[in-house]
């Protein structure tokens, strides 16, 4: 076996194996796009105050999770005293991150002929002391904008680690291939 192979074939080697385990994965991530509380409601199919009953789903793995409600105050579409909302886990999925017994003005959607929500829809927490919606939650939609970035971060980090094992290979395939031409 020449030279070249033996040194080239496991830096080859090397760097093909850090490539694949180093590689970009794909980055969930949230980022929504400011309405008011007037086009959310006109782009809404149901909208409607209510306290969550019961949480099911875990909301991971394309699972959603089923939010089961009790209807306070129906506002557009809804006329049951309890209604069942799917979403998301939470974070970089859109997803509302419901907690049980809790009140949120809901702004839902048709998701395949089941109502749907996200933080992207308006749906926030009611504030007890005077029933207006609680800023806290609507600030999910600048923690999805600054979520994106940390991962857009991660993914040049990833990128790099992949592109400086083949530049190594490269280097030392050329140093070797010149050092076999000088002799």
């Amino acid at each position: 076996m020449s030279l070249m192979r033996k040194a080239v074939l496991p830096v080859l080697a090397i760097s093909l194996s850090l490539g694949w385990f180093g590689r970009p994965t794909a980055a969930l991530a949230c980022s929504c796009v400011y309405a008011t509380p007037a086009q959310h409601f006109a782009n809404a199919s149901a909208v409607f105050v209510g306290t969550v009953n019961n949480i099911s789903g875990d909301g991971w793995n394309g699972q959603k999770r089923l939010v089961d409600f009790a209807v306070t105050e129906a506002q557009k579409g809804i006329l049951d005293k309890t209604v069942i909302v799917a979403t998301g886990a939470g974070g970089g999925d859109c997803g509302v991150d419901f907690e049980e017994g809790k009140t949120y003005t809901v702004y839902a959607y048709d998701d395949g002929g089941q109502l749907g929500t996200g933080i992207c829809s308006g749906t926030a927490l009611v504030n007890d002391a005077s029933n207006d919606v609680d800023e806290s939650l609507m600030n999910n939609i600048s923690e999805g904008s600054i979520e994106e970035v940390e991962e857009g971060s991660n993914l040049l980090v990833r990128t790099v680690s992949v592109i400086i094992p083949f530049g190594l290979g490269a280097l030392v395939a050329y140093l070797v291939m010149r050092r076999k031409t000088s002799k």
